[in-house]
């Protein structure tokens, strides 16, 4: 009986202290890890450079525990460094800490941690951090996606045609080679250092915007010309005669330096200095012509027979001189 009464004032006393003193009874440990514990430094992360992962992890339990943490770059399908030890008094949290050096592009880390002893709540133990490696071209600790300018030329990538090229911002004639390697910026046939020296710009093909290339225009700095035919130092617009075969170009530009021919008429042909009249409007210039008024025969032969080469009927009876027997004498044909 004294046993008896004993054994039941013993387990009176434990559900006491289980009534008041729970904790003691039933204590754990309750290690987690979310992604507002996951710092990086720097915080922008540049591929092929290290990266420092710091990792803070909690102990939310009521009694002290050991643990590990892991990191893994999944992307990888490598552990980032060894496992680092922790240890935490209930309540309390540790920091940890390891080096990395990302490859270019998105990278999906994963951070474990396992307590030692029994962990209450395993469904904080892991958390998931997505995290872009940039890449710094120009080495200045800014990535390129965030960096204005990736080659540090001066010249911010939104103005820069090479924009990864320090030595090149620009290409005037779109030729793919810049414009400070390149010798003819504006690839109208005249170099850089020539177009400098005659005064026009290497960056217009069209120095004056007549619609004529420098290259291609004898007056490349006067809009109003652009051809001089005779290489007189007139241009054609200007010049009343423009192959100097002294014939003018057109009647109102008579003048003391040309002439008309015959018919007050023009030259026919003011950029061929060997021919300025064509009597029978078949293109082809008197002076080559063999047949100038066109009426069946040669201009030789007219001479010959005493008729007109520059007129088809030279004794105006209607009928050409090539098909009148007598071309000379208007009576008869």
């Amino acid at each position: 009986m004294k046993y008896q009464m004993r054994a039941i004032k013993n387990l009176i006393i434990l559900l006491s202290l289980a009534v008041f003193f729970p904790a003691m009874c039933f204590a754990s440990a309750d290690l987690s890890v979310a992604l507002g514990d996951v710092r990086f430094k720097p915080n922008n992360i540049l591929a092929g450079q290290t990266v420092r992962i710091y990792v803070t992890i909690h102990n939310t339990g009521d009694t002290d525990t050991l643990g590990r943490v892991q990191i893994f770059d999944e992307t990888a399908g490598i552990q980032i460094s060894t496992d680092q030890p922790v240890s935490l008094i209930a309540g309390g949290a540790d920091t940890i800490f390891a080096d990395w050096i990302p490859l270019l592009g998105e990278r999906r880390l994963r951070i474990k941690v396992t307590a030692l002893s029994p962990d209450s709540n395993p469904k904080n133990d892991v958390v998931i951090q997505n995290v872009f490696a940039d890449n710094d071209f120009d080495r200045d600790g800014i990535g390129d996606a965030l960096d204005p300018d990736d080659d540090n030329d001066g010249v911010p990538d939104a103005r820069d045609q090479f924009p990864k090229n320090a030595k090149e911002w620009q290409d005037t004639d779109s030729d793919g080679t810049g414009d400070n390697a390149d010798t003819d910026d504006d690839n109208d046939g005249i170099t850089d250092m020539d177009e400098l020296k005659i005064g026009t710009s290497p960056y217009l093909k069209d120095t004056d915007g007549d619609k004529f290339i420098d290259s291609e225009d004898v007056f490349p700095l006067d809009a109003k010309e652009w051809l001089d035919t005779d290489k007189d130092g007139i241009g054609n617009n200007a010049d009343p005669d423009d192959d100097n075969d002294n014939y003018c170009d057109q009647p109102p530009e008579i003048s003391k330096v040309c002439k008309l021919n015959a018919d007050n008429s023009g030259d026919r042909f003011p950029l061929d200095f060997k021919e300025w009249h064509d009597i029978d409007n078949d293109a082809i210039g008197d002076n080559v012509d063999k047949d100038n008024d066109n009426d069946s025969l040669n201009d030789v032969d007219e001479k010959v027979i005493g008729a007109d080469p520059r007129n088809p009927d030279t004794d105006g009876d209607t009928y050409l001189d090539g098909l009148d027997a007598f071309n000379v004498v208007f009576f008869f044909w």
